[in-house]
């Protein structure tokens, strides 16, 4: 589990430093602060040592981009985001020991697509990208990192991957039972084939199992948060605008759906949010719970730059007690 952040030259971040995380991390904001940047930036720190240009593919992942409109991005894309001179830096401080503590990515003199990966401190790798980067939800060295990104739903494919993953570990019972904590009339989950398509079931107890998407948008989304954080075990859940298709109502059973699975299966979170009414229901799941479980990042401009603001829960408590504004 990471317990601080450190991103430098990448995105809208001049030199962004988070020293305290938590097992939870709620990160909010008004657009254009970084939200969904600094989601990305974890997914390199994390992941980039395992398969790098898989990882940096992945970040047009979350902006919207599907899996065949990233591979048609191909290379230019993203180098025209990377700088000339001074490189990108990530960094984080890891509890146990064992995920990468820094990457440093850098252009290297072979040319406009190519990129040096340095990790821990050593040049790990020099990548020249071609057109084949795409998204993946694998282990990386010591870090399963998995993103459920806010404007594209899970395709079918990425569903089945997933539950396919688990089964073969014999996992998918973890799902049922984060499930049933949520909707407790949920008695089984499977994968039936529709057509050439696999598509997750859910068994509610009527005389068919349902497909998931037609059971409803909001357990359609809590099936996608549930099955993430369940193959993210002993890893990071990436959540961008957790709140997208859920209910307010609802939020705050989700959190608590979130948190009990996370400490079970050691997991840690970051999840971004427009909604007040979704970091109100974080602050009350979490209520009670360790002072390590739970904390609210605020991501603000100012000047040129951007900084970080961190709730504890006391601190979230007394300003939405006084209607402080801490989206």
């Amino acid at each position: 589990m990471y317990t601080s952040l450190e991103i430098k030259g990448f995105r809208c971040f001049k030199h962004l430093s988070i020293p305290k995380l938590a097992r939870l991390n709620l990160i909010g904001g008004k657009n254009n602060t970084g939200k969904t940047a600094l989601l990305e930036g974890v997914r390199v720190l994390g992941g980039v040592a395992w398969d790098p240009a898989a990882v940096l593919g992945d970040l047009y992942y979350p902006r919207g981009f599907g899996e065949g409109e990233v591979a048609a991005l191909g290379a230019s894309a993203l180098a025209a985001s990377l700088p000339e001179g001074a490189p990108i830096a990530f960094a984080g401080q890891a509890s146990p020991v064992g995920w990468p503590a820094s990457v440093t990515l850098s252009r290297t003199p072979g040319g406009p697509w190519d990129l040096g990966i340095e990790v821990d401190g050593h040049l790990h790798a020099a990548v020249q990208f071609g057109p084949l980067m795409g998204h993946h939800e694998e282990e990386a060295p010591g870090c399963r990192i998995i993103l459920v990104p806010s404007r594209d739903r899970f395709t079918k494919a990425r569903m089945s991957r997933l539950f396919g993953g688990l089964q073969k570990r014999r996992k998918t019972d973890l799902v049922l039972n984060a499930l049933k904590r949520l909707e407790p009339a949920v008695e089984a989950v499977q994968m039936i084939m529709i057509g050439d398509e696999p598509v997750l079931h859910l068994d509610l107890g009527g005389p068919e199992l349902l497909p998931a998407p037609l059971v409803g948008e909001g357990m359609n989304r809590v099936c996608e948060i549930v099955l993430a954080e369940v193959a993210a075990a002993r890893g990071i859940l990436l959540v961008d605008e957790i709140e997208n298709g859920l209910h307010y109502s609802v939020m705050a059973d989700v959190w608590r759906t979130v948190a009990d699975t996370a400490v079970d299966l050691d997991v840690q979170v970051f999840a971004t949010t427009h909604s007040h009414e979704c970091v109100e229901a974080a602050y009350a799941a979490t209520e009670g719970m360790p002072e390590d479980t739970f904390l609210y990042h605020r991501l603000d401009r100012v000047g040129d730059d951007i900084e970080c603001q961190t709730y504890s829960p006391r601190g979230l408590e007394i300003a939405l007690q006084t209607g402080n504004e801490v989206r």
